[in-house]
């Protein structure tokens, strides 16, 4: 269970749309409030990997052209994405264009092939440099030389595809459980440059949504009082049934029935530690040890998830830096075009000079630049 879990108002108790005003009796008062997560500690974030562990792994028994992929963002393309999303500042911006860029590739694959690629990404930070933000995940295609191209093929090419090992000629790409168990460890991964920052999962509906026809999901039945509520792994494990697969396969009258027979057995379990119910001191003295290790291992607490202002500035100077080098860049590239014009001569990036000479060329104008010579008094032959 989570480790700062918070009490909210049973919506089904509540007027909303969907029971249209007419709020049902409350048969049992310990199920007016519901208790939530925060989404933040480790049993939380462990909750959610173990979840879509169990989905994509399900997903893979009836989808086998999935792709392992890395999709990056240039500096060029930041710089235009940004300009084209709402404004947002710091993990939100960063966030925003990847969801903006996805959005827009499967525009492109759906204009193309008149239908969506199934896809699971999830975002990352990078570690060095710019921190830039980028994506793994799979994309269920046989063409993966098409996703590169589609990622590529908008107002302005987005950057660089990871799209699997190359090994000759061919690229050898295929997904496993053990490609998933890679995956999904970037939900729980500790950034220690970004504490606060959030992954955010881009994917399409149905991931895994083959298990409802399977012989498992029969035995999930509601039984009252006997109710399978678990999912058996690969290897025999048992754990507890994701809960995309408990709301396809229990009404809510039979969510709530399990729900007060938990309540009934009057057991907690707190960091996978058993207690009673009732037993308020161990209670408190389980969850104050569980925060403790939850600190220490670096997932923080409430007071650190909301003291986010210096890490949320620190992230918008990143951006700045980036855009400062991008301008650098062209304010660079465009005195040199100038300079050749000038000169008469063509310029290095549009002559047939090797990579290595130009590399030597540019390093050479950089050095010449400390030690104060004027590159446009040197007679270029």
């Amino acid at each position: 269970m989570c480790l700062y879990p918070k009490l909210v108002r049973n919506p089904k108790y509540r007027v909303n749309k969907k029971n249209g005003g007419k709020v049902p009796p409350l048969k049992d008062g310990r199920v007016a409030k519901v208790p939530i997560g925060c989404g933040y500690c480790y049993e939380c974030l462990k909750k959610k990997a173990n979840e879509w562990r169990v989905r994509l792994a399900e997903e893979l028994k009836t989808s086998e052209n999935g792709k392992f992929i890395t999709l990056t963002f240039s500096s060029e393309a930041f710089e235009y994405l940004k300009n084209q999303v709402k404004p947002r500042k710091g993990y939100m911006l960063d966030n925003e264009i990847a969801t903006y860029a996805v959005r827009r590739f499967l525009e492109r694959w759906r204009r193309k092939y008149k239908k969506s690629v199934k896809h699971w990404l999830i975002t990352e930070l990078g570690g060095n440099g710019t921190e830039n933000i980028h994506l793994h995940g799979i994309i269920f295609t046989e063409n993966v030389d098409e996703i590169e191209r589609i990622w590529n093929n908008g107002t302005i090419p987005y950057g660089f595809v990871w799209k699997g090992k190359k090994k000759g000629r061919r690229v050898i790409n295929y997904v496993s459980e053990r490609t998933v168990n890679y995956m999904v460890k970037y939900v729980m991964k500790l950034d220690e440059k970004h504490p606060n920052y959030k992954p955010k999962i881009l994917c399409s509906k149905g991931i895994g949504v083959g298990y409802v026809n399977s012989i498992g999901f029969r035995k999930n039945g509601y039984k009252e009082g006997d109710t399978k509520e678990v999912y058996t792994t690969s290897n025999g494990l048992k754990i507890a049934l994701p809960i995309y697969y408990r709301n396809k396969r229990y009404s809510e009258e039979e969510r709530e029935k399990l729900w007060i027979e938990k309540l009934d057995k009057g057991v907690r379990y707190i960091g996978g530690d058993k207690v009673d119910a009732e037993d308020d001191e161990t209670i408190e003295e389980l969850l104050r040890y569980h925060q403790r290790l939850n600190s220490e291992w670096g997932y923080g607490s409430p007071e650190t998830w909301k003291v986010k202002e210096y890490e949320e500035e620190r992230r918008e100077l990143m951006h700045e830096k980036r855009m400062a080098k991008l301008k650098e860049k062209k304010e660079r590239e465009n005195t040199d075009a100038k300079c050749y014009e000038e000169k008469g001569t063509r310029s290095p990036e549009k002559s047939k000079m090797p990579k290595k000479a130009l590399n030597e060329l540019t390093e050479a104008r950089r050095l010449m630049k400390e030690m104060g010579i004027n590159f446009d008094d040197i007679e270029i032959i």
